[in-house]
């Protein structure tokens, strides 16, 4: 049972080996351009906080929108922030299945 037992400032060889920390490359996690892609199959579940109706996914600003009420919630590294304050007031004057604006 003793040889179990390490002094705190003995440390063998193989212990310093086994401890040895190998360098990691961060260039190549930080430079890769692939982000978390969003899961459209958690629209089934997921719901505006503010008026409870579902959510559409808008791929071209990457964002959870509730058209009920003309907020769009940010998607960041594949995760829907649905917090109130980081949602973004649409503007009304623009319906996003017609491309032409009506006031």
């Amino acid at each position: 049972m003793r040889q179990y037992l390490l002094h705190p400032f003995k440390i063998s060889r193989t212990m310093k080996q086994m401890w040895r920390v190998q360098p990691l490359h961060l260039s190549s996690i930080l430079m890769t351009d692939k982000k978390p892609a969003f899961d459209p199959q958690l629209l089934d579940i997921l719901a505006c906080p503010l008026s409870k109706k579902p959510l559409r996914y808008d791929l071209a600003n990457n964002e959870l929108v509730c058209d009920e009420i003309g907020v769009a919630y940010p998607i960041i590294d594949g995760i829907p922030n649905l917090n109130p304050i980081h949602g973004r007031m649409l503007n009304k004057g623009t319906s996003p299945n017609d491309g032409n604006s009506s006031r």
